[in-house]
């Protein structure tokens, strides 16, 4: 069974590949296409970083599209829709919000030393040993030794 071209609702889903890589892919319901494409055929993603908004031009035929972004550590959330003539921009649907990863260790270091007094404490919590006992011989197995 093939699956279909379009689920017939409008979504768009972003993923991080690496600190500075991005996976777009959306799906546009028919209407919403029809509705868009009367105001503008100029398709964006628009990303919301912070206070900086920035668009990236989209084919919308080709439902998906890999991202490279400048700056790791970044928490965006796109929009998918179309500019008009006077460049506004026409909104669709919104993305999940989406963190990207760092591109180097972190700056926090709080080492945790363990000391001789805690080690001897632990040894004494230690779970009991337990005797082994043969499994019922229902279960498949034999406790006796073959010969």
């Amino acid at each position: 069974m093939d699956l279909p071209e379009s689920y017939g609702r409008t979504r768009l889903t972003l993923m991080e590949v690496d600190p500075f890589h991005l996976y777009a892919y959306w799906d546009v319901a028919r209407e919403d296409w029809v509705r868009a494409n009367a105001v503008s055929n100029a398709w964006v993603l628009r990303f919301h970083d912070g206070d900086l908004n920035f668009d990236v031009p989209i084919d919308p035929t080709t439902p998906h599209k890999y991202l490279e972004f400048p700056r790791d550590d970044r928490c965006l959330v796109a929009e998918i829709g179309v500019r008009d003539a006077r460049g506004a921009f026409v909104g669709l649907c919104r993305s999940n919000a989406l963190r990207t990863p760092r591109a180097a260790p972190s700056s926090r270091y709080e080492p945790v030393w363990m000391n001789r007094a805690s080690l001897a404490g632990a040894a004494a919590l230690e779970a009991p040993e337990l005797p082994l006992e043969a499994p019922p011989g229902d279960f498949g197995l034999s406790s006796e030794p073959s010969a």
